[in-house]
C-alpha cells in the first residue's frame, strides 16, 4: 500500500493505492518502485512510497518528496 509523489499523480486528491507485486509489466514495476531507506532516511529515491513509510516521515515532521526522506 503506498501513495504516488509526482510526477506520477494521475488525481489531485490524495488516495491509497493497494498494489499486488511482483508487477509483470517493467514499466508498471519502475513506476512504482519502492526504495527502501538507509541511515537515517525512511525512503530512497523513488517516485513511491509505501503506507509505514509515509506514516514515518510525516510523523518526523519531515515533508514527502522524490529525494530520500
Amino acid at each position: 500500500m503506498g501513495f504516488h509523489i509526482a510526477p506520477f499523480n494521475t488525481v489531485e486528491h490524495l488516495h491509497l493505492h493497494v498494489q499486488g507485486v511482483p508487477y509483470a509489466s517493467l514499466r508498471r514495476a519502475a513506476k512504482y518502485f519502492i526504495a527502501s531507506g538507509y541511515g537515517f532516511y525512511t525512503k530512497g529515491f523513488s517516485w513511491f512510497v509505501e503506507l509505514d513509510q509515509a506514516i514515518d516521515i510525516l510523523g518526523r515532521g519531515k515533508a514527502i518528496n522524490i529525494m530520500p526522506c
